[in-house]
């Protein structure tokens, strides 16, 4: 009997080994390239060539332990935008690493160089058919910027893209915006970590921005989810947001929301407001996320609720942006909690 319990023991303490080993080259899944494997004068080649190399099928490509410096910016391929792009995502295409801070990828953009983005989906709004299923998974990415140019300029940003998951990837620097998501729908950002290094204007101003950008795009009210994240200004600029909700149909839960500054005041941690076409978004939720030093700077959400989020020293306030015609209709505020803050409420009518 007690061998029998012996080798229960073993083979349980056995199984929760493997389930916390980090993925290795040697345990991918079939079909699964491995970066490593592929030519290119950086991780940025490689990748680039692993992707081309699964042709239209669904890709996974993984990225092994390891730090790697990305190439040039300069040497990066031109897209339909006129910016330099990395590495270009199509459709159902998944890049994994071997987990947070073991895979990194380090990105440096020079006073002299152009506009870029790290990744970016190949298909933009104007394409046949919108990117769908692109997944980062298990990494970290950094990004040094020293250029006086910042418009564009991402680790990541998704135009029209459909579920769109990114997946314990730590993100840090001082890029315009760390992820920059424009008309999307059914996203899901989950368990990632912003360190958001704001230097001046247009270098750190937001670690994840969800906007409905395009005029011509319709992407309804299912912009997706923002949950189980870390967001942390580490810079000294505090001009911008860490979260930038600008669509409809969002769910912004479970965060973690840290600025650590020198009085007076704090940072932003969720701005909302009108989109790029003027109009004010509907159906948000925002709820039980954490905030320590960081506020929640209300420009206008329709039908939309603001509930149980605590708030060390931070606060909640409200006012119109300008140019804002519609009301503030259907807004709910509930069960936050603030320690030396407050809600403050300005130039709106019948609110109870």
């Amino acid at each position: 009997m007690k061998s029998k319990i012996y080798f229960s023991r073993c083979l349980l303490a056995c199984l929760l080994l493997l389930l916390a080993e980090p993925v290795s080259a040697g345990a991918l899944a079939s079909g699964t390239r491995n970066a490593a494997d592929f030519p290119g004068t950086s991780i940025v080649e490689k990748l680039q060539a692993a992707i081309r190399d699964c042709g239209p099928a669904p890709c996974a490509v993984y990225i092994p332990a390891g730090t790697y410096d990305a190439s040039p910016i300069p040497s990066w391929k031109v897209d339909a935008t006129g910016s330099r792009v990395g590495v270009l995502l199509p459709s159902n295409v998944e890049i994994r690493g071997a987990g947070e801070g073991i895979t990194t990828i380090r990105v440096t953009r020079t006073p002299s160089d152009p506009t870029a983005t790290l990744f970016a989906n190949g298909n933009h709004a104007n394409a046949p058919s919108p990117s769908r299923n692109i997944s980062l998974r298990h990494m970290s990415i950094t990004w040094t910027d020293s250029s006086p140019t910042y418009d564009w300029v991402s680790i990541f940003i998704c135009h029209s893209c459909d579920r769109v998951e990114l997946d314990h990837v730590s993100l840090e620097g001082n890029p315009n915006k760390l992820v920059n998501l424009l008309d999307n729908t059914h996203v899901d950002v989950h368990d990632c970590t912003f360190l958001l290094h704001s230097t001046s204007y247009g270098h750190g101003d937001n670690a994840l921005g969800v906007s409905h950008f395009d005029p011509a795009q319709s992407p309804g009210n299912e912009a997706g989810v923002v949950r189980d994240n870390r967001f942390v200004e580490t810079g000294d600029y505090r001009m911008f947001s860490m979260l930038i909700v600008a669509q409809s149909g969002l769910y912004v839960h479970g965060n973690t929301f840290e600025a650590h500054l020198p009085p007076p005041g704090n940072a932003t941690g969720i701005e909302s407001g009108q989109d790029n076409t003027l109009r004010l978004p509907e159906n948000v939720k925002i709820s039980a996320n954490i905030f320590h030093g960081a506020s929640i700077a209300y420009g206008g959400l329709n039908h939309s609720e603001i509930s149980s989020n605590f708030l060390d020293h931070g606060d909640i306030y409200f006012a119109l942006q300008s140019g804002t015609t519609a009301s503030l209709s259907g807004l709910t505020i509930a069960d936050n909690e603030l320690h030396f803050g407050s809600i403050s409420i300005g130039g709106l009518e019948h609110t109870f």
